[in-house]
């Protein structure tokens, strides 16, 4: 079991093309990046056209569900690389990709559980984690859903389910819902 430390939430920088995004934020809504040519959904949502189609994009405001797609526990305190002191004390956190409910994969932190018990294919809803800074923008992160009655049903062949007593380090990996063992 890890102890969970709180994480900075820095003040993000708003260019032009985000500044919606992040005014949503603000209100505690979460917006996507949506084509309504082809209906496609897609991440960064900073994006004017669309990644499918290339026809004109704008945001959409999404569920805020979704599952854990790959995931992995920071242990060592990568303070210089994340720029500065504010990441020293934060070990362990979880940095993971969430499929959204609407379909694209979004890098995201989890927070409100013990690192160790994060597993792929977990459901997930959005929480805003404020940053304090100029029109108050908040940092899109994620914690498991409740009540189970929330949680979404998966399709069937979904996630992965390691045998009994075998424990899997799971590590960034490209094989979609199965964890690599480290």
């Amino acid at each position: 079991m890890s102890t969970p430390h709180e994480l900075p939430t820095p003040t993000p920088l708003i260019a032009h093309h985000s500044a919606d995004f992040w005014a949503a934020t603000s209100e505690e809504r979460f917006l996507v990046g949506h084509c309504h040519a082809c209906d496609q959904w897609f991440w960064p949502p900073n994006r004017s056209f669309c990644p499918r189609c290339g026809g004109a994009a704008g945001l959409r405001e999404a569920a805020g569900t979704g599952t854990i797609y790959s995931y992995t526990i920071v242990r060592v305190s990568g303070a210089i690389a994340l720029g500065g002191e504010a990441y020293k004390d934060a070990v362990p956190y979880v940095l993971a990709y969430v499929e959204l409910a609407e379909g694209p994969t979004m890098l995201t932190n989890i927070v409100g559980v013990d690192p160790d018990g994060v597993t792929i294919g977990l459901p997930v809803r959005v929480e805003f984690s404020r940053t304090g800074g100029p029109q108050d923008p908040a940092l899109p992160r994620f914690r498991p859903a409740s009540p189970l009655s929330d949680r979404p049903v998966e399709p069937p062949g979904h996630g992965t389910t390691p045998a009994v007593g075998h424990r899997v380090t799971p590590i960034f990996c490209k094989v979609r819902r199965r964890a690599c063992s480290a």
